[in-house]
């Protein structure tokens, strides 16, 4: 393995690990403050107890931002590559910022109204899932977009 690569990679780990347990000791010093109980780490990291509509919630979002992101960026790019200027990298952010844009208002339309169906508080959603879930919708986009335009 190239030693930039493996660099990278242990950025990425450090910086998300980092991250989340920021998040965790900004919540559990608010709680303190508030005089209310400190979040144990499975609590904190699956927001309570693992439910089916919690599950399903998280899902939803991930799933549908991750397929729509990754259709939109292979449709966005097929269509509107010509449109854009600069070179391959500024074309790339650009589409990337079409994508996301169409993904993050799909998605989350389509998440509270599966939220409203699943009669689902937010609050108890699982925050792992939903990166997980985009990371899942994201690959089945990519294979799909490849599929329906005919490209590798």
């Amino acid at each position: 393995m190239d030693r930039y690569l493996a660099y990278f990679i242990i950025v990425n780990v450090i910086l998300i690990v980092g991250v989340y347990y920021i998040v965790y000791i900004v919540e559990n010093n608010d709680r303190k403050r508030k005089g209310k109980k400190k979040y144990s780490l499975k609590y904190f990291f699956n927001r309570g107890e693992l439910t089916a509509k919690g599950i399903l919630s998280g899902l939803v979002f991930g799933m549908v931002f991750g397929f729509i992101d990754n259709i939109s960026l292979l449709g966005g790019m097929h269509h509107l590559e010509k449109y854009f200027p600069g070179g391959i990298l500024t074309k790339s952010g650009l589409g990337n910022t079409y994508a996301d844009t169409v993904a993050s208002s799909l998605g989350i339309a389509i998440s509270l109204i599966a939220k409203s169906l699943l009669q689902h508080d937010d609050n108890t959603q699982p925050i792992w899932l939903t990166p997980v879930a985009t990371g899942i919708g994201c690959l089945i986009g990519l294979f799909s977009g490849r599929i329906i335009l005919g490209r590798k």
